[in-house]
């Protein structure tokens, strides 16, 4: 009887030595072990970004709410609408939080013939205080 022959397609390994195929089951063991860390760390990445973008939604938003006032008070006439003191003009409500808006207005304060106004929206971002802060000086035109 003679023996079969190799197959041309499927090789023989060599005599003495047994076929190397595939992965042991610990080689993939440890690279399931790093992935998984590095999937984690992608996914605290990601928590952080979030949290970022919703504070920065914030910010955005009080920035607007104290552009808008401040708009109001450039516009408004110098000697009536833009009287020196500190006051809470506005608190509003926005789908994310709620906003107090301060103004306070200073006569003479950088020039002579001005009066710089000062516009601070606070709100409460995460059980913190929060704050933004407009200074503009507005001349008196003669």
């Amino acid at each position: 009887m003679t023996a079969p022959k190799a197959s041309p397609l499927i090789p023989s390994p060599p005599i003495g030595k047994p076929m190397d195929t595939g992965f042991t089951l610990i080689e993939v063991l440890i690279a399931m072990t790093i992935f998984s860390i590095g999937m984690l760390a992608v996914a605290s990445m990601q928590i952080a970004s979030i949290g970022g973008n919703a504070t920065s939604a914030g910010v955005t938003d009080a920035t607007s709410q104290a552009v808008i006032q401040l708009e109001q008070f450039i516009n408004g006439d110098y000697d009536t609408e833009v009287v020196s003191g500190t006051e809470t003009v506005a608190t509003t409500t926005q789908p994310i939080t709620t906003y107090s808006i301060t103004r306070t207005v200073t006569e003479d304060d950088v020039f002579d013939n001005t009066k710089t106004v000062v516009i601070t929206v606070t709100w409460t971002d995460n059980g913190r205080q929060k704050q933004v802060t407009v200074r503009h000086v507005i001349p008196k035109i003669i």
